[in-house]
C-alpha cells in the first residue's frame, strides 16, 4: 500500500489520545438505562437470538396498539444482528451493551482523522476534525446507543476513506471493499444510501467519467434489492420501500421556513463545536456576520412570534428565542462555509463535503418525517473535516500558528457543553429505569393487575418487572386495576375521572437546567415536534423532572 497510508509515529500519538479521550468521557456513561427506541433494537436481538432468519416476525406494542414488528420497525436490522451477537458474549446488561457499540463511535472518530490525513491535512488539522465531531452532543449521546446511528456512520465514514483511496490507486478490490460497507451501512440504517449518489458524484468529479467503478455501485444496489425481495418474501412488503413510504409521508409540522429554521437550529445544537470552531476559523470578520446574523435572527423571531409561518416560536421565552437564534445562525454558517469551500477551491474533494453536508440536511428537513440530532449526526464528520481545512499551519513544522492556535481551545466549551447534555440525557433516561423499579415495589403489596401507557425505556424496564402495556384494542382492564400514565412520554392517554380515580403521584428528578426532551419547555433532541433542539431550560421545578407518574385506580 501507498506509503502515504501508513501510519507515522503522530498518527499513532492522535490515535491513542483519541481512544484514551472517549474511555474518559464514555466510562461514567456505560452503564445509561436504556432510552428512547433502544428497546425496539432489543427486542428484534432477542427474538434473532431465536430465529435469525425471521428477524422482524413477531409482535410488538410500541403505539398503544399491538403490531407486527415488521409495520413498526422503520430500519433495517444490521445492528439488531450486532447487538445479538453481543448478547451472546456478555449478555443484556446496559453497560457491557452500549461498550460493544461504543466501539462503533471510536470507528468514527478514528474514520474521521484517516480521512482528514488522505486528503493531505496534516497530523494536528486532521485530530482537530476528530474533534469537531466528538465535541458535539449528538455524537455524546449517541456514540454508544445500541441503535443503528453510529454503526451506520461508522460504515459510511469507511467506505469513503476506501472509495478514494480506490481512486487514487485504481483498485477494484477497493472498490468491492468500499461497496461492501455501503451495503453495511445501508443495512444499519436506509440513510446510508446516500452514499451511492454521493460517491457517483464524487467519483464523476474524480474521473469525469464512468468506469469499472460503477460496477462496484451495482454491487451495492443488487444487496438492497436483495433485501427488497427478501422481506416481500417474509413479510409480504418490502421493508426498503416501505420505510421510504413512511418518511416521506408522515410529516411533523410543516412549512418550508419553520422547517428550514428548525434545521438550521438542530445543526447548530446537535453539532454544537461548530458554534464556538467557526468563530475561530472564519476569523474576527466572520465573528461579526455571526453575531449581526443572530441579532437581526433574534428580532425576526421576536417580531414574527404571533404569525402562522412561526407558530412553533409563539410564546416561547426570551432564553428559547435566543438560544434558537444562535443555534440557527451557526447551522447556515456551516452550510455557506461549505459552498464559499467549493466555490474557492472546484476540486473533488471540496464537492463531496458539500454535497455531503448539503444533502444530509435536504433529507432530514425536507425528505424524512422528522428533525433530529440524530438525523443531522451524518454531517458531523464532513464539517469536521471542512473545518478543519480552514485552520492555518506552519509549512515547516506543520504546527497550528499561533494566531490560530485558539482554534483547539474553542473545542473547550463545546465539549463541556456535550457532557452537560450527555449526563442531562443519562439522568432522563435513569429516571424511567428507576421510577419502573420503585414504583413497581411500591405497589406490589396491593395485589392488583398493574397496567401502563407509554413507551421508550419506561416500557422497556415496566415489562421486565412483569407490568402489562396497554393495548387500547385488545387489553381488558378491570376494576380495581392499577393504571400508570407516564407524564413525559409517547403515546399516552389521560383516563376519564368518572372512571377512575387517581391513587398517586410520583415524580423523578432529572437534572438541573439541562434537558433533552421534554415538550414543556420546548426541547425535542430526537425530534422537532417536540419544540426544537433546544439544549438548556429554564431554571424551574418541572424542568428538573424526568418523569411525572399518575397511578388511577380504574373504578370500572
Amino acid at each position: 500500500m501507498d506509503k502515504k497510508f501508513s501510519l507515522t509515529l503522530t498518527d499513532r500519538k492522535a490515535s491513542c489520545f483519541l481512544a484514551m479521550l472517549t474511555l474518559i468521557c464514555f466510562l461514567p456513561l456505560v452503564d445509561k438505562a436504556f432510552n428512547i427506541d433502544e428497546p425496539m433494537y432489543i427486542w428484534a436481538a432477542r427474538h434473532i437470538r431465536q430465529n435469525p432468519l425471521d428477524f422482524y416476525g413477531f409482535m410488538v406494542n410500541w403505539d398503544g396498539i399491538s403490531q407486527p414488528m415488521s409495520e413498526l420497525m422503520q430500519n433495517p436490522p444490521l445492528s439488531s444482528y450486532y447487538l445479538a451477537l453481543l448478547a451472546g458474549f456478555f449478555g443484556w446488561n446496559e453497560s457491557l451493551l452500549h461498550s460493544g457499540f461504543l466501539v462503533t463511535g471510536m470507528a468514527v472518530i478514528w474514520g474521521t482523522y484517516r480521512l482528514a490525513r488522505d486528503m493531505s491535512y496534516t497530523p494536528l488539522q486532521g485530530l482537530f476534525a476528530a474533534l469537531v465531531v466528538f465535541c458535539t452532543p449528538a455524537y455524546f449521546i449517541l456514540a454508544n446507543y445500541v441503535t443503528c446511528d453510529m454503526s451506520m456512520l461508522a460504515a459510511w465514514v469507511w467506505a469513503v476513506i476506501l472509495w478514494r483511496r480506490a481512486m487514487l490507486a485504481d483498485d477494484f478490490r477497493l472498490y468491492l471493499l468500499s461497496s461492501l460497507l455501503i451495503s453495511v451501512a445501508a443495512l444499519a440504517k436506509y440513510f446510508g444510501i446516500a452514499l451511492i449518489p454521493l460517491l457517483l458524484v464524487y467519483s464523476l468529479a474524480v474521473r469525469r467519467r464512468a468506469a469499472i467503478w460503477v460496477l462496484a455501485l451495482l454491487v451495492t444496489a443488487g444487496v438492497l434489492l436483495a433485501y427488497q425481495l427478501i422481506t416481500i418474501n417474509l413479510y409480504g412488503k418490502g421493508l426498503l420501500s416501505g420505510a421510504a413510504m413512511y418518511a416521506t409521508g408522515l410529516r411533523i409540522g410543516s412549512g418550508l421556513i419553520p422547517k428550514t429554521l428548525a434545521g438550521f437550529a438542530f445543526v447548530g445544537g446537535g453539532l454544537v463545536s461548530v458554534i464556538f470552531s467557526m468563530l475561530a476559523v472564519t476569523g474576527r470578520r466572520g465573528a461579526i456576520s455571526g453575531l449581526v446574523s443572530s441579532v437581526m435572527l433574534l428580532v425576526l423571531l421576536l417580531i414574527g412570534q404571533d404569525s402562522v409561518v412561526l407558530a412553533l416560536y409563539s410564546r416561547s421565552s426570551a432564553g428559547y428565542l435566543i438560544q434558537t437564534a444562535v443555534m440557527a445562525t451557526a447551522g447556515a454558517g456551516l452550510m455557506v462555509l461549505a459552498i464559499m469551500n467549493m466555490w474557492r477551491k472546484r476540486d473533488a474533494d471540496s464537492l463531496l463535503l458539500l454535497c455531503w453536508i448539503i444533502g444530509t440536511f435536504v433529507f432530514t428537513c425536507y425528505v424524512n418525517w422528522t428533525i433530529s440530532a440524530r438525523n443531522i449526526l451524518p454531517m458531523a464528520p464532513a464539517a469536521g473535516l471542512l473545518l478543519a481545512g480552514r485552520i492555518a499551519v506552519d509549512d515547516e513544522t506543520g504546527s497550528f500558528k499561533w494566531s490560530d492556535s485558539w482554534a483547539v481551545v474553542s473545542l473547550v466549551p463545546a465539549l463541556l457543553v456535550s457532557i452537560l447534555v450527555a449526563r442531562a440525557d443519562y439522568h432522563h433516561a435513569g429516571s424511567a429505569r428507576k421510577a419502573a423499579g420503585m414504583m413497581m415495589q411500591d405497589l406490589s403489596g396491593l395485589q392488583r393487575n398493574i397496567w401502563f401507557q407509554g413507551h421508550w425505556g419506561f416500557q422497556y424496564y415496566m415489562e421486565l418487572l412483569e407490568a402489562r402495556p396497554l393495548d387500547i384494542r385488545n387489553s381488558t382492564v378491570g376494576a380495581g386495576d392499577i393504571m400508570i400514565i407516564p407524564g413525559n412520554n409517547s403515546n399516552t392517554a389521560a383516563l376519564a375521572d368518572e372512571l377512575s380515580s387517581m391513587l398517586r403521584s410520583y415524580s423523578y428528578s432529572s437534572v438541573c437546567c439541562l434537558t433533552t426532551m421534554n415538550a414543556g419547555v420546548g426541547a425535542g433532541f430526537y425530534s422537532d415536534d417536540w419544540g426544537g433542539c433546544r439544549l438548556f431550560s429554564d431554571l424551574h421545578l418541572k424542568n428538573r423532572i424526568g418523569f411525572i407518574f399518575f397511578i388511577r385506580a380504574l373504578a370500572c
